[in-house]
């Protein structure tokens, strides 16, 4: 469990900071995708940016939490 609060706690925290930098760079109406508008309200739209953020902030941290095992770690995970 403590796992997951390291990986969710600093993407959260990250999120919330990109969120804030995203509210002040881009207006949500003047969105568009394949040529077309998109029709979500401003909080609809910082809110999947905030979701969207966070899965990628939190995939970073589960890449850290990987890539910082050592060889006993993964030995171990392998024989079971």
């Amino acid at each position: 469990m403590n796992t997951l609060y390291w990986i969710l706690w600093p993407a959260f925290l990250i999120a919330a900071l990109a969120t804030g930098l995203l509210i002040v760079v881009i207006d949500p109406q003047e969105l568009q995708f394949g040529g077309h508008s998109i029709e979500m309200t401003n909080i609809g739209a910082y809110t999947l940016g905030f979701v969207v953020l966070w899965v990628l902030s939190a995939a970073s941290s589960l890449t850290t939490l990987i890539l910082r095992r050592d060889a006993g770690d993964i030995n171990r995970s392998l024989t079971r």
